[in-house]
């Protein structure tokens, strides 16, 4: 109980597969209404330049 009350606040690990190659922010902003999470995104998945994010590949991203 007390791991479940402590783990309530956490943000959860998902999925993202883009159907085409995009830009970070343009991703992240689609997805949760704003380009904070636009780093993470990128450093996650070992993307070489946030403007180009591969498409048709699955992305390791937070939610929530």
């Amino acid at each position: 109980a007390e791991i479940a009350r402590r783990g309530a606040d956490l943000r959860r690990l998902g999925t993202l597969t883009p159907a085409q190659t995009g830009s970070s922010l343009v991703l992240t902003y689609r997805r949760h209404g704003t380009i904070a999470g636009a780093a993470d995104l990128v450093a996650r998945n070992g993307i070489r330049h946030p403007a180009f994010v591969p498409g048709g590949q699955d992305l390791e991203v937070l939610d929530g």
